[in-house]
C-alpha cells in the first residue's frame, strides 16, 4: 500500500475509534475555513490586530489537533485545543464585542464534549466569567449579564448531559465487548488484543511473558449432576479466588466454556512452574462442589519466545493442557520444562516453526524432535487415557 494511503487509512481508523478527537478536528476544521478567511480580511483592510488576532487562534488550535490526529496521542493536543478556544473568546469578546460573545457558546459546549467532566465546569466557568469581565457595553446592564450567563450556562449543562451520557453508554458497550458478564475476566477478544500489545512490549526485556491454559477437570460431571447454576458458581468462585490471588501479577481471561487463560508480564519458567502449582493446589483447596467435594484443574503453561506471533504460544500451551489432562489431571504441564528436558537428553534443538499454509500457527506436534521423544510421549499419553 502507498504510503499516502496508508496515512489516510490511519487518520481515518483513529477518528473512527475516538470520538473526542472527531470533534476536536471537525471543529478546527470549520475554524479554519471560517475565521482565517476573517483574518485574511482584516490584513487587507489594515485591520492588524483584529486580523493578527484570528490568525494566533487558528494557528494555536491547529497545530495541536494536527500533532494529536497525526500521532494518535490526542489526550495533550485536545486539551491544548481547548485552552486556546476559550482564550480566544475571551480576547474576541473584548476586541470585537458582540460577534466574539457568540463565539463561547459554541467554546462551551465544546469543552464539556472533549474535557474531563470537572476540567470542563473549571475551564467553562472561568471562560465565561472572564467575558463579563472584558465584555464592553454589550454586557453593560444587570439584565444583559444575568441573560448571557443564564443561556450560556444552559448550553454548558445541555452539553453535560449528552457528553456523560455518551460516556456512560461507551463504557458499557466497552464492558460487553471485553468482559465475560459471568465472571468478570477478560473475554477472547481482549485476550487477543493484550497479547498483541504484551508481545509488543515484551521485545528485549529480560523475562519473556507467560501464558497458562486452565481447564476444569471433569467440569460436565458438575453440571450433570448439580444444574448449571450450579456450574456458574464455580467458574464465578473461581475467576474470584484467583483474581484474589493474583492481584497485579497477572491478568485473567475467560477462554471458553471451562476453559480460562493467564498472562503473566514477565517470569521464567521455574516462576511459572511455582505459580502455576500454587494456583492448582490453592484452587483444590478451596473450591468445592455443592456437596463438598473438590474441585480441580489442569494446567498447560508455556514462556512467550522472542519475535514470536502469540498464536503458537498459545498451541504449545494448549499441548501442555492436553499432556496434563492425560497424565491423569489435577496437574501442571510446562512446555518448556519440557523442551529443555529433551535437549539434555538427546542434544536435539528444535527445527523452525512449521506454518501451515494460509496462516500464521504453528503445530506444536510438529517440531523435529527425536524418535525416542515420541515413542515415549506416546507411552505416557497412552498410560494416562488408561
Amino acid at each position: 500500500m502507498p504510503l499516502g494511503r496508508r496515512w489516510v487509512k490511519r487518520i481515518r481508523d483513529r477518528l473512527r475509534g475516538d470520538l473526542r478527537l472527531t470533534i476536536t478536528t471537525l471543529c478546527v476544521g470549520f475554524a479554519m475555513m471560517w475565521i482565517l478567511p476573517f483574518s485574511i480580511y482584516r490584513f487587507a483592510v489594515g485591520n492588524l490586530a483584529i486580523g493578527l488576532l484570528d490568525l494566533l487562534i487558528v494557528v494555536g488550535i491547529a497545530l495541536p489537533a494536527s500533532h494529536a490526529l497525526l500521532t494518535g496521542r490526542s489526550e495533550s493536543g485536545i486539551r491544548i485545543v481547548a485552552v486556546v478556544c476559550c482564550l480566544g473568546c475571551v480576547a474576541a469578546a473584548q476586541a470585537i464585542g458582540l460577534v466574539g460573545l457568540l463565539w463561547t457558546y459554541a467554546s462551551v459546549a465544546f469543552v464539556f464534549f472533549v474535557l474531563p467532566r470537572n476540567l470542563a465546569l473549571a475551564l467553562s466557568s472561568g471562560t465565561l466569567l472572564a467575558v463579563m469581565v472584558v465584555a464592553g457595553e454589550e454586557l453593560a446592564g444587570t439584565f444583559e449579564r444575568v441573560s448571557y450567563l443564564a443561556s450560556a450556562a444552559l448550553v454548558g449543562l445541555f452539553a453535560h448531559v449528552v457528553a456523560t451520557r455518551y460516556e456512560r453508554q461507551r463504557q458499557q458497550l466497552e464492558t460487553l465487548a471485553w468482559i465475560d458478564p459471568l465472571t468478570g475476566a477478560g473475554n477472547r477478544r481482549m485476550l487477543e488484543l493484550e497479547l498483541s500489545q504484551v508481545r509488543a512490549a515484551a521485545a528485549g526485556a529480560v523475562m519473556p511473558p507467560a501464558l497458562a491454559i486452565m481447564d476444569f477437570d471433569h467440569f460436565k460431571r458438575i453440571n450433570d449432576r448439580f444444574g448449571h447454576e450450579a456450574g456458574d458458581s464455580v467458574l464465578v468462585a473461581f475467576a474470584e479466588l484467583l483474581r484474589g490471588l493474583l492481584c497485579r501479577v497477572g491478568r485473567l481471561y475467560r477462554f471458553g466454556g471451562e476453559e480460562f487463560v493467564l498472562l503473566l508480564p514477565a517470569t521464567d519458567a521455574a516462576g511459572l512452574r511455582a505459580l502455576t502449582e500454587t494456583l492448582r493446589a490453592t484452587v483444590e483447596a478451596r473450591l468445592k462442589t455443592p456437596d463438598g467435594a473438590a474441585v480441580t484443574v489442569s494446567i498447560g503453561a508455556t514462556l512467550l519466545r522472542p519475535e514470536e506471533h502469540w498464536s503458537p504460544c498459545l498451541g504449545r500451551a494448549d499441548a501442555a493442557l492436553y499432556r496434563a489432562k492425560s497424565a491423569g489431571r489435577n496437574r501442571v504441564e510446562i512446555d518448556d520444562e519440557r523442551a529443555d528436558r529433551e535437549i539434555r537428553t538427546f542434544g536435539v534443538i528444535p527445527g523452525p516453526p512449521f506454518r501451515a499454509s494460509g496462516g500464521d500457527t504453528e503445530s506444536p506436534e510438529a517440531r523435529p524432535r527425536p524418535a525416542a521423544s515420541l515413542v515415549s510421549e506416546e507411552n505416557a499419553r497412552a498410560a494416562g487415557i488408561r
